[in-house]
């Protein structure tokens, strides 16, 4: 009984009581709310941006496969309209579009009509750099028209040409006659690249 009597003991008691209390809510707390925490922690998920383009390329004969456009009927003055679509509607991301379109040397560009803009381009032989009305640069040189632009989710880029072409030997014809089938004379490519 002395023992309980000391000041040193009972302040030492005292201590270990609250040290004990202390240990067990801590125990009791960590055991009943560990399933919670445990599924507090959950899951992320993250869902990544739309980056889609599509190109659509119209051939100028409607009985024939795209990649081969059979000419035999139409006669060697005739200017053939050539429809290309690009569609980006659905970028998410800040895009630099550019879209080549290759016309073989046997014929010439005579102009690109764009139909959402309502604006009509003429090409002469030299080569050309425009502005288009929307912001878009059109360049062409050596039978090559190359546009660029910028698609994003609030800028879609949503375009419809119409491309004319014209057969270059208005003189003699002569490979006309002897050859009506030109495998791909306009050839399209394009990149889609996400900016910073």
């Amino acid at each position: 009984m002395g023992l309980l009597h000391s000041p040193t003991f009972r302040s030492n008691l005292i201590r270990w009581i609250i040290l004990y209390i202390g240990v067990l809510c801590l125990i009791t707390t960590v055991v009943t709310y560990s399933k919670y925490i445990s599924t507090a922690s959950g899951e992320n998920h993250a869902r990544t941006a739309k980056f889609k383009i599509d190109v659509e390329v119209g051939d100028i004969c409607s009985t024939t496969s795209p990649d081969l456009c059979n000419l035999t009927s139409y006669k060697p003055y005739d200017t053939l309209e050539y429809n290309l679509k690009v569609d980006a509607s659905e970028m998410e991301v800040t895009t630099d579009i550019v879209v080549n379109i290759y016309i073989d040397s046997e014929f010439k560009v005579i102009s690109l009509y764009d139909v959402s803009t309502d604006e009509l381009v003429t090409f002469n032989d030299a080569s050309q750099t425009i502005v288009m009305q929307d912001g878009q640069e059109l360049k062409y040189f050596n039978n090559k028209i190359t546009i660029t632009g910028e698609a994003s989710l609030t800028n879609q880029f949503l375009k419809n040409y119409k491309l004319n072409v014209k057969y270059i030997d208005e003189a003699t014809y002569v490979n006309y006659v002897t050859e009506h089938s030109y495998p791909e004379f306009v050839k399209i490519e394009y990149s889609a690249i996400q900016k910073n």
